[in-house]
This record gives structure tokens, sequence and C-alpha cells, in this order.
């Protein structure tokens, strides 16, 4: 997932993007084999392969009007791409058949990998307001030019988890604001964008509402200008383990560490420099590759993660974590106050009745033994678990007991 496939770097968008941007590509444009080409001079009809992936390439009015006339069934299709976008505009038209007839679509991709020598095809707000008729759609791309009032349209997808902008021409207020309310969203990209103007109150509140919800988060490299004033609103987001940060214009009132510190679950972040070096979690757990065996005490959530990860497995740790941000966050009800110190096994009444994880026979093995043998580790994983702090994250030290 970390690293994109070759030919999704060789069919880059638009505009040339460095290995950062195509990485965040990736994980955002689905729909990438079994796929048939629409719209060109084969047929029109999904092959029985890909029939749950198609592609539109849209290279001239005259293939636009022909589509238009003999539009396929996509009624199975689970994922679609428009790419190769010849002409300025796409009709509402189009999109209002592909709202009607993709009601099963979960991915959709307009713009990206279209040349970078045309320029970007425009979408009406009347178009995006169809594009939001599309309910169950859980991943969007789209490297186009539209509207704020358009965009706005978008916060009616409430299944929406991944989004990705390319080249939006409105400022952070109006782009927050509608993805503030977007209650799925975990993973956010927004490339080429000019938001190098110092936020107001109202922008702050937007991004710090996404706690609880986003895990990534990319502005990319040198596509960007963010203005320092969004640093403070984004270390209000908690949830967040993958950050891109671009550009960014204007100086923080306080150390960079200051600020990285209260991110607690960052496993990544670029760029890293000398300044930022050191001062998240994510750099202690390159020194932290034996302590699952050791069964120490951990230093911050970040490194909580590492060692559920060893004990229940990855995707299973991914759920425990993301309930335990959204405890915190207050969008979960936390578990009684004396739930950290309770006689309860961290096994089937904790994980699997209150997190709904499966847990492994080797888990079975490992949880008891620290519970035993490491009492200090068992209290920090049920401090964990109930949402509460269990280090001081500025000192990474412990807290005592109350």
């Amino acid at each position: 997932m970390r690293k994109p496939p070759r030919s999704l770097v060789a069919s880059s968008p638009r505009r040339c993007l460095n290995p950062s941007a195509a990485r965040a590509l990736f994980f955002l444009v689905t729909g990438l084999s079994c796929v048939t080409a629409v719209g060109d001079d084969r047929s029109a009809q999904p092959h029985k392969r890909g029939e749950s992936h198609l592609t539109f390439s849209l290279t001239s009015r005259g293939k636009v009007e022909r589509l238009l006339k003999e539009f396929p069934d996509i009624s199975r299709a689970r994922s679609l791409r428009i790419e190769d976008i010849g002409v300025a505009s796409i009709p509402d038209a189009l999109l209002e058949k592909i709202a009607t007839g993709g009601k099963s679509l979960r991915s959709l991709s307009i713009g990206i990998g279209t040349s970078p020598r045309r320029r970007a095809a425009d979408i009406s707000d009347r178009g995006m307001e169809i594009l939001s008729s599309l309910a169950d759609l859980e991943t969007l791309t789209l490297d186009c030019h539209f509207s704020a009032d358009g965009f706005a349209h978008l916060s009616k997808l409430k299944n929406l988890s991944t989004l990705g902008v390319d080249g939006p021409t409105f400022g952070a207020r109006p782009f927050f604001e509608t993805v503030s309310k977007l209650s799925n969203i975990r993973s956010l990209a927004v490339w080429h964008a000019d938001f190098s103007q110092p936020i107001d109150d109202e922008t702050f509140k937007a991004v710090a509402s996404l706690n609880g919800h986003l895990e990534e988060l990319d502005f990319g490299d040198w596509q960007n200008t963010i203005h320092a004033s969004l640093i403070p609103a984004i270390v209000e987001i908690k949830s967040l383990t993958w950050l891109n940060l671009g550009n960014i214009t204007g100086s923080l009132p306080k150390p960079w560490t200051y600020y990285l510190r209260r991110l607690p679950y960052l496993e990544h972040l670029e760029p890293s420099t000398k300044e930022t070096s050191g001062a998240t979690a994510f750099e202690g757990l390159q020194k932290r590759e034996n302590c699952p065996v050791q069964f120490r005490t951990v230093k911050s959530p970040a490194e909580m993660v590492v060692l559920l990860r060893f004990v229940l497995g990855p995707y299973e740790t991914l759920k425990v974590r993301r309930e335990v941000v959204r405890r915190r966050a207050g969008l979960s009800p936390c578990p009684p106050k004396g739930y950290p110190r309770s006689k309860y096994r961290l096994l089937a009444p904790v994980f699997e009745k209150s997190f709904g994880v499966k847990v492994s026979r080797s888990a079975c093995d490992i949880l008891p033994h620290i519970t035993h043998e490491y009492p200090e580790l068992d209290q920090q994983i049920r401090r964990y678990l109930a949402g509460e702090d269990f280090v001081d994250e500025e000192a990474g030290t412990e807290q005592p007991d109350e």
C-alpha cells in the first residue's frame, strides 16, 4: 500500500507528481486492475472479468457525445475512472447517467491520469450536486475545476472515507468546512492548493473537528503552500498517523517539538528536517524494535500501538486504536472510571466484548503473561483501552497513580 506500482507512477496526473504524491494517489485511487476502456473505439460494455472496474476515456467532444448515446450498463460497477479528458467541462448529463446507473459505485476518480498538457475540466455546481447523490461512495478523487459552492455538496457523502482533491481554486476555510462534515473521513489529500493565508477561528474549529476520524493528511511536498497558523489546528487531530505538511509559510509561536508531541499516534511525517527529527512518537519507534519481546513499559500511544500489533496483529490493533481514539475524542462512551484497575481479564471481557477483537492463540498466551509478570505494563494497557492518559506526552514519562 505504501509503494505505488510502476503503472501508477507512469500514468501520473495532469501535473507531474513527486513520489510522495504518487504514493498518496495509490491509496486514494482504486480499481486499477481489470479495467475496460469505455468511450474509445472499443466496446462500451465491460468484459466479464472487469465488470466491477470501469474506465471512461473522454478525449474529445465526439466521444463524449457517443458515450451519452451508447451509455453502458454500470449497475454492477464498483469502481469508475474518468480520465484522458480532452473537453473543457464534464457534462451534467454524463454525471447524471453515472449517478443514475452507478448506484453500486464505491470508488470514483475524475481527471486523474489526464495529460499534463491539458487544462483540468470544469464541473458545474449542478454536476457536483449530482455526484453527491452517490450515497455509497467511499473513495473520491478529483482533478477538476469546481467552485466552493459545488464542493460543499460533497458533505452529503456520509460514507466517504477517502478524498483526494487536486488543484482546488478556493481557500482553506470553505475546503475544511466541507470536509469537517464528512463524518467517516479517514484519508485526505489535497494537492496544488493555496492555503498560504492565516486561518480564522472558524477554519481552526473545522480542522480540529476532524479529531477521532482523520488518520492520514497529505498536502504533498512542493505542490502546496500552507500557512503556519494551520499547524496548531492540525495537531488537534490526535487520531493522525500519517502527515505530509508540504511547504509552510509564516512562523510558529512555539518550537516544532511543542506541536508534534501533541500527535500521539503519529508514525510518519514529511518533510522531516533537523527541526522536527526526534520530536514525534514515530521517531521513537525505530528504537523499539525489540521492546515487544522485552515487555517494558511504553512511552507513547504510538509505542502502545507497536506493542499491540505484536500481540494482536495489525488488523485487530487497527480496530482497537480507532475505538480508543474515538473514546479520547468523546465520540464513543468511555467505560466506568474503575475500568483500568479492574480485575477483568484483558482477553474476552475487554478485547473481545468491548472492541470486537478476535483474540489469537498467541495473544491468549502473551496477555496473561504480561498481567502476571509486568503489572505496570498491564496497567498502561488498561488505561490506554479506557481512553485515559497513561504517559505524560510532553515529557514522555509515566504519570503517577492517583
